[in-house]
C-alpha cells in the first residue's frame, strides 16, 4: 500500500480534529477571565473540552481537576486515531502515549519519596488504559522504594529499576527518573525499526532534538545537583540525539570547563534555550522550538506518520497552554502570551 492510500483516512481525521484545536480568540477571552472556576465554564461552553468537563461540578472545580480532566482527554482523542493505523504503527502510537504512563510512575515514585497522602498523588495521574497492565492502587499502597521497584518486574521497566543501588533517596530517585526516560526512549525507537524508512526517519528526527534536551537537562542536574561522577553521568545519557552527539557529551561531561562548554552548546544549537533563568519561560521555548520543528517535517512529508505526530504534540501543547491561562490567572501575569505555545495557522502567523 502507498503511503498516499495508507494515510489517506488518518490525515482527513486528523485534519478534522485539528479544527477543534483553541483558537486565537479563544485564548484572548480566557486571559480576560479570573479564576479557574471561570476558564471551566469557558471551555465548557465554547470548546470541545465541554466532553471532558460534562460531569464536572463547575461551580467547585479546582485547577489540579481541570488540567487532569484535559489531559486525559487529549489522551483519549490520541487513542481514537488508532483505528486508522496498521499493526505497526498501533504499536508506535502505543509506545508514543506510554509517555504518560511513565509519568505516571514518577509521580508516584515522588509522592512515595515525599510521604504525600494516597488520594494527592492519584489526583495528578493520567488515565493510561495501562501499556504495563499497571495496577496503580498497589502501587500506591507501596510502603516504600523498594516494594515499589517490585511492582516491576516481568514489565518493560523492570531494567531500569535492576541497579538502582541503596543510596541516598533523593540520589536513588534520580537514577530510577533517568532510567525510566531512558527505557520509554529506547522503546520508541525499537518500534520505529518496524516502520517503513520514510517514517522510520521521521520519528528519529523528530525525537532528537528532544532526546538532546533531555540529555542537557539531566547532564545539568547530574552535575549541579546530584554530583554523580562522570563516568555514571555518561553511562545514562540517550542515544539519538539531533545535535549532541555521544562525543560532545563526553566532551561536555568532562571537561574541566563543564559550564562553559554547556552554554556554548545550547547557545549555539538552540539558542541558549536550557539557561534561562525563568525555568518555565525555558521550557515553553523547548516547545515552541520542537512544535516549529515538527511543523517543518509535517509540511515535507504530508503522507506519513508526521502529521500524527504533529496532532500529538499540539495537544500536548494545549494542555500546557490552559495550565499557562489558569496560572496567569492566579499570579497575574503581565506578559501572558509569551508562554503560550502556537498551536494553529493564526497564532503562528501573528508571531504568536
Amino acid at each position: 500500500m502507498g503511503s498516499a492510500s495508507k494515510f489517506s483516512a488518518l490525515n482527513t481525521k486528523i485534519q478534522s480534529m485539528r479544527g477543534d484545536l483553541l483558537q486565537q480568540q479563544d485564548y484572548e477571552q480566557l486571559f480576560r477571565l479570573n479564576s479557574t472556576r471561570e476558564i471551566a465554564q469557558y471551555l465548557y461552553n465554547n470548546t470541545i473540552y465541554r466532553e471532558a468537563l460534562k460531569d464536572a461540578n463547575l461551580k467547585e472545580i479546582h485547577r489540579g481537576e481541570l488540567e487532569i480532566r484535559i489531559r486525559n482527554y487529549g489522551v483519549d482523542r490520541v487513542r481514537s486515531l488508532s483505528f486508522y493505523l496498521k499493526k505497526e504503527y498501533k504499536d508506535l502510537l502505543k509506545a508514543i502515549l506510554f509517555r504518560h504512563e511513565v509519568e505516571n510512575v514518577q509521580v508516584i515514585l515522588r509522592g512515595l519519596s515525599q510521604k504525600r497522602p494516597i488520594q494527592d498523588i492519584k489526583k495528578n495521574l493520567y488515565d493510561t488504559k495501562s501499556y504495563l497492565n499497571l495496577d496503580y492502587d498497589r502501587l500506591l499502597r507501596s510502603d516504600n522504594v523498594d516494594e515499589f521497584i517490585l511492582h516491576f518486574q516481568g514489565t518493560i521497566l523492570e531494567d531500569a529499576f535492576r541497579n538502582v543501588t541503596k543510596e541516598d533517596v533523593k540520589k536513588r530517585e534520580f537514577h530510577i527518573e533517568m532510567n525510566v526516560d531512558y527505557v520509554y526512549f529506547l522503546n520508541l525507537i525499537q518500534k520505529a525499526e518496524k516502520l517503513d524508512k520514510e517514517d522510520r526517519d521521521i520519528v528519529n528526527e523528530s525525537v532528537g532534538a528532544f532526546i538532546d534536551f533531555t540529555n542537557g537537562q539531566w547532564i545539568y542536574r547530574a552535575k549541579k545537583n546530584y554530583k554523580l561522577s562522570d563516568e555514571e553521568i555518561l553511562n545514562y545519557t540517550l542515544k539519538g540525539g539531533m545535535k549532541l552527539s555521544f562525543n560532545k557529551m563526553k566532551d561536555m561531561i568532562y571537561s574541566n570547563n563543564f559550564d562553559t562548554q554547556f552554554k556554548e552548546f545550547f547557545d549555539k544549537s538552540y539558542r541558549g534555550m536550557l539557561e534561562k533563568d525563568e525555568y518555565i519561560y525555558g521550557q515553553r521555548m523547548i516547545s515552541q522550538y520542537l512544535s516549529k520543528k515538527m511543523k517543518e517535517i509535517s509540511k515535507k512529508h504530508p503522507m506519513s506518520i508526521a502529521p500524527l505526530i504533529e496532532y500529538v504534540r499540539l495537544l500536548e501543547y494545549e494542555n500546557l497552554n490552559i495550565v499557562t491561562v489558569v496560572e496567569s490567572a492566579k499570579y497575574k501575569e503581565a506578559d501572558k502570551w509569551k508562554y503560550i505555545i502556537p498551536t494553529t495557522t493564526e497564532m503562528r502567523k501573528e508571531g504568536r
